[in-house]
């Protein structure tokens, strides 16, 4: 019965937004439109770029921010399978233990990249990435472009 319930309450919400809120169901598929195409044309063979978060979603609320996540395409985080190995590409492996739920731990696996192991912190023999140490290097090497040549 709750499988009926939730979706119904989900595009109720969602209409109620669209309608009293953010403007019309069409305005929030435009604008989920042109974030689509903004983030095909940003994107290229080295990663992808998503538009997320509420304006992701087409929804232009005052005070909301603008959230875009960055993919790094030579990057794989696996949970459990291992996959076929492809020596370009980093290997990530989730790690959850002693976290909090909902949240892991990329423990890396392997990499031939200098860059990725100077973004990963020592802990017990294991390597772990560090999002401070990602982030400190994004900040130090700029934009899209020169942070390419890194990788």
């Amino acid at each position: 019965m709750s499988d009926i319930i939730t979706p119904n309450i989900s595009q109720a919400l969602y209409r109620y937004l669209c309608q009293n809120i953010v403007g019309t169901e069409d305005h929030v598929k435009t604008i989920r439109l042109m974030n689509a195409m903004r983030d095909n044309l940003q994107s290229d063979k080295s990663f992808t770029w998503i538009t997320s978060g509420s304006y992701g979603e087409g929804l232009e609320m005052r005070g909301s921010d603008l959230d875009i996540m960055q993919v790094r395409k030579s990057i794989q985080v696996n949970a459990d399978k291992q996959p076929d190995f492809n020596p370009s590409i980093t290997y990530l492996s989730m790690d959850t233990d002693d976290v909090k739920p909902g949240f892991t731990q990329l423990r890396l696996e392997y990499s031939r990249d200098q860059y990725d192991l100077e973004c990963c912190e020592e802990h017990n023999g294991k390597h772990y990435f560090s999002s401070a140490l990602w982030k400190g290097n994004i900040l130090l090497f700029g934009d899209k472009d020169k942070f390419k040549d890194r990788v």
